[in-house]
């Protein structure tokens, strides 16, 4: 077959010599080389066009063997001839394979990558930390590096087991406790938090496949005793206390807190998620809220379809100020509004709930809202419990059957949340949500 190309397959390759044959049209059969000086160096152009140097040779069991050196645009030419006659003078004289040598390195320098728990730990920290740049600090970084990592950080994290978590956690229960000036601290809020924190890190490093099982994944060891609450939301129950956030909202020219109370009711998301949400996580366009894994309790992204009351809701929000908060602090650019306002305005509207005789379960909180919108979902709307437990982002990263299970179920979210959302405005009397919101 004859070759179109000008150059011969054989010559001395210098840069200039590369530079010309770089230019050849795509298509020239030939695009293989060889080193007119040095027996075995040939330059080879892939089909994207790429140029590097390689070395045929002979392996010691008498095969052809072939090397890349580098790539042409990063090495010179005699460079790479220099190259060539180091690992043909070391196969000769000792033995030594090139491809071998090189797989060795390779493997001694993932070897020398850091995976004690402390270096897992760090790693899952900075990455985190990148993931929410300009947001708060993670609540586990203060138990890692305080508690856990001193105990732990040099240590294999697969050599880790559930008896040495187990240690480390009532460790710092003991220490804690022991502390005098600590008066009525018995430790073990901050030992949990360690052993949630452990948790983590490895739910974090199976998804990386860092690890392959979590042993710290057993139930905690002191947990704490809350007293038993009898009351719970029914729809007159939850109308009455939507009806007492709208009316707090109305009369009061101080707070927005009610509002973001019935955006919580409305999403069923965590309050910590409607006091740290922000411009760039909505689309209204599509009708989603995108809360990324970085910035959420269970490390998971969030997918929150957004409703018509809820959209409605949430653009009345951000109408009221030009912060890249959805309720920033006092309506100061500088801050966000904090999940503990939202507990404390339930209570008040609680409590005047209470005084006026509407409701007499006093025990009645904020999360049960999530509780109540998520049974209805399931019970009354009928939607599955998979479903139910997507609408409110319950994760479990850790867990195999979740890592496994890659169903998609956006679409049923979406109507589980606009199925939820109409079901509140027959509770509570609405008929158009752009009007209601507009009303506010």
């Amino acid at each position: 077959m004859t070759n179109s190309s000008p150059y011969p397959t054989k010559l001395r390759l210098t840069n200039r010599a590369v530079d010309a044959l770089a230019g050849q049209p795509d298509n020239v059969r030939a695009r293989r080389y060889w080193d007119s000086e040095f027996p075995g160096l040939y330059l080879q152009f892939s089909r994207k066009g790429v140029a590097s140097y390689c070395l045929r040779y002979t392996k010691l069991d008498g095969r052809d063997g072939d090397f890349t050196i580098g790539q042409a645009g990063i090495i010179s030419a005699e460079n790479a001839r220099l190259s060539a006659k180091e690992r043909m003078s070391a196969l000769t004289l000792h033995g030594i394979d090139p491809v071998d040598a090189r797989r060795a390195i390779r493997q001694e320098a993932r070897s020398r990558e850091d995976t004690t728990f402390g270096g897992i730990a760090e790693a899952f920290i900075a990455a985190k930390s990148k993931a929410r740049e300009g947001k708060e600090p993670l609540e586990e970084v203060f138990f890692l590096r305080r508690y856990v990592i001193p105990r732990l950080g040099k240590i294999e994290i697969t050599q880790i087991n559930q008896q040495m978590i187990v240690q480390v956690i009532e460790e710092v229960q003991s220490e804690i406790a022991r502390r005098a000036e600590r008066k009525n601290a018995n430790g073990k809020q901050t030992a949990n938090g360690c052993h949630k924190a452990i948790r983590r890190i490895y739910r974090w490093a199976i998804a990386g496949d860092k690890a392959t099982k979590n042993p710290a994944d057993f139930p905690l060891l002191f947990p704490i005793k809350i007293k038993k609450r009898r009351g719970r939301l029914d729809e007159q129950r939850f109308a009455s206390y939507w009806n007492a956030l709208v009316e707090n909202y109305r009369s009061s020219e101080r707070t927005v807190v009610p509002l973001a109370i019935m955006i919580y009711m409305v999403t069923l998301q965590r309050p910590i998620d409607i006091a740290r949400a922000y411009r760039s996580q909505f689309d209204f366009n599509k009708r989603t809220w995108i809360i990324a894994e970085g910035e959420t309790k269970t490390g998971a992204e969030y997918f929150i379809p957004l409703s018509d009351l809820s959209a409605a809701l949430i653009q009345k929000a951000f109408s009221l100020h030009d912060s890249d908060w959805l309720f920033p602090k006092s309506f100061r650019k500088e801050g966000r509004m904090c999940e503990a306002s939202m507990t404390n305005a339930w209570r008040r509207a609680r409590i005047a709930l209470s005084g006026r005789g509407e409701v007499t379960d006093l025990d009645v909180e904020l999360y049960d809202c999530r509780r109540f919108g998520r049974t209805q979902i399931r019970h009354k709307l009928k939607f599955d419990k998979d479903v139910a437990e997507a609408v409110i982002n319950h994760h479990d990263a850790g867990r195999m059957d979740t890592r496994y299970d890659v169903f998609d179920f956006d679409d049923q979210v979406r109507c589980a949340q606009n199925a939820w959302s109409s079901e509140i405005m027959k509770m509570v009397g609405i008929d158009n949500a752009e009007t209601f919101a507009a009303t506010l």
